[in-house]
């Protein structure tokens, strides 16, 4: 059983001509939905996501939508910085009256008219990411970011070509959680395994505090997870990851559960297929889809109620929230 409920059609959020990924939802004080996503010009091709997105806001009366997209919030800075033309991943928490997002940011050379992805103009731009955080009173922004990565690669260890991905989620004691993508070294460009580190921290701008061992590992899999999502409910922490071979599903490509007792080591669920290729859509019809990755919860009051994710639907994307299952 998959726990991604009946989408009503009203919640999935498309924009004409770009690319819709990495849904971050969260709910207003006035019960409003909020949602951060990252997007780009369809024309610069799906892979373009490394070199062209940034996060724009949209917002609803409730998670079933309809949504109204609002405009672009956080773009690249410019300049030679580190999240100079891209920003990406967002994940959207409350911080004590303010919001804080955090996000992948990138740079890398000009592009060339016509670049083709996974060049190596491509590579430069994956190879560069690091995560970054952001502060404002309202998820429409303004957004005041870090000048420095919040997450940055350590040369001499296993976070070692690039940090993005972050999941993050706040324990009962106040404290914080993290849970990233790095990759460790390797042949170029490539690198070596992809990996996922655990970190924490007393305040969402850090410092972070990173656990000594990669989590959500396979033996003999090179690149098993990403995307994952994380929060904490009934004593124990709680993540679903996006698994690319069905590594720890056995269903093929799909989203595994994951449980923790201290947010630091992990175990897939008793029952770990959390979804499949496919949205089942509120009217009934099951749509297969090419992909659909990047899960991340809603809490209401507490309990795990929805959940988001991104499809790619033949030459478009778009992200959807659904009602989360029991």
């Amino acid at each position: 059983m998959t726990l991604v409920g009946p989408i009503p059609r009203s919640a999935a959020i498309t924009i004409p001509g770009r690319h819709v990924w990495c849904c971050a939802p969260a709910l207003g004080a006035d019960g409003r939905c909020h949602a951060l996503i990252s997007t780009w010009p369809e024309s610069a091709g799906f892979e373009a996501w490394v070199t062209h997105s940034e996060v724009w806001h949209a917002e609803a009366p409730s998670p079933a939508g309809p949504f109204t997209v609002t405009g672009p919030v956080l773009a690249g800075s410019g300049g030679a910085g580190w999240d100079g033309r891209v920003v990406h991943n967002p994940c959207l928490l409350p911080w004590d009256g303010r919001w804080v997002v955090f996000h992948m940011g990138t740079t890398g050379p000009d592009l060339p008219p016509g670049h083709a992805t996974a060049d190596a103009t491509w590579w430069a731009y994956r190879n560069r990411q690091r995560i970054g955080v952001a502060v404002a009173d309202h998820p429409r922004g303004p957004w005041t970011r870090l000048e420095r990565p919040l997450i940055d690669v350590e040369p001499e260890g296993w976070v070692h070509l690039m940090t993005s991905n972050p999941a993050v989620a706040r324990a009962p004691d106040g404290s914080w959680r993290m849970i990233f993508k790095t990759v460790e070294a390797g042949p170029p460009p490539f690198g070596g395994r992809v990996l996922h580190a655990v970190a924490t921290a007393a305040s969402p701008l850090g410092p972070w505090t990173r656990a000594p061992e990669p989590v959500f590992t396979a033996a003999g899999v090179r690149f098993p997870v990403e995307d994952p999502c994380l929060w904490w409910r009934d004593g124990a922490w709680h993540a679903i990851v996006s698994d690319h071979r069905g590594t720890f599903t056995g269903a093929g490509r799909s989203w595994a559960r994951f449980r923790s007792r201290d947010g630091i080591a992990w175990e897939p669920a008793t029952q770990p297929l959390a979804a499949r290729l496919e949205l089942p859509w509120a009217d009934g019809a099951v749509e297969p889809v090419e992909r659909f990755e990047r899960p991340q919860v809603l809490l209401v009051d507490g309990a795990p109620r929805w959940i988001a994710g991104a499809a790619k639907r033949g030459a478009h994307s778009c992200a959807v929230i659904a009602p989360l299952l029991p």
